[in-house]
């Protein structure tokens, strides 16, 4: 298996998950976090890319706040650049704004089928029309089932997820419990497992 954030990584038999957002410093490396969570027992591998190159900055200090408060730990992440062509073994790919799944798809070469705005496949998901998986083998069925739902103009609301750029921290938190539960949905539908929060 290759590393974790190595979107290639999938050759070997796992699923491959990409997140893509705007700089690669807050929503898509915390959905890639809350979903390598999530699957860290089943064979899938998860990273995360931004479409505006960076150059390798740390994530906003909103973003590391705001994930901590929700255990999730950011303080290492380094940005990371969407590459020409780096898509195009991806088993699927998430964006958080039209752009990033419109990029995915024209520079990351990603497949048009497989590439989704997180709120449209978490919609697809709980719809009733996908055929939402018991394990991890039931992945690759399910995000064909949502594309096949996508193409049969089944309606999806499905709204982008602000960019937290410039927004409090408390901003952020909220952005930030948004995606984890959009996360979750995707997880439960794709790979049939469940969120393990802590009640205090």
């Amino acid at each position: 298996m290759g590393s974790p954030d190595d979107p290639r990584a999938g050759d070997d038999g796992t699923f491959d998950v990409v997140f893509v957002c705007t700089g690669n410093r807050a929503r898509s490396p915390f959905a890639a976090e809350v979903l390598r969570d999530l699957t860290d027992y089943l064979p899938v591998s998860v990273a995360s890319r931004g479409t505006v190159d960076v150059g390798g900055a740390p994530g906003l200090p909103e973003a590391v706040w705001a994930a901590g408060q929700l255990a999730v730990d950011l303080r290492s992440h380094r940005a990371r650049s969407l590459a020409r062509d780096e898509l195009v073994d991806s088993d699927l790919v998430v964006g958080f704004e039209p752009l990033h799944v419109a990029e995915a798809v024209v520079r990351g070469g990603s497949a048009r089928e497989k590439s989704f705005l997180i709120t449209e496949l978490a919609g697809l998901l709980e719809s009733g029309r996908v055929h939402t998986g018991h394990d991890a083998s039931f992945a690759w069925l399910a995000v064909e089932q949502a594309a096949d739902a996508r193409r049969a103009e089944h309606f999806v609301q499905a709204e982008p997820v602000a960019d937290p750029l410039g927004r409090s921290r408390h901003d952020v938190l909220a952005t930030f419990e948004q995606v984890r539960d959009l996360v979750e949905v995707i997880a439960a539908g794709l790979f049939g497992v469940r969120a393990r929060r802590v009640v205090n």
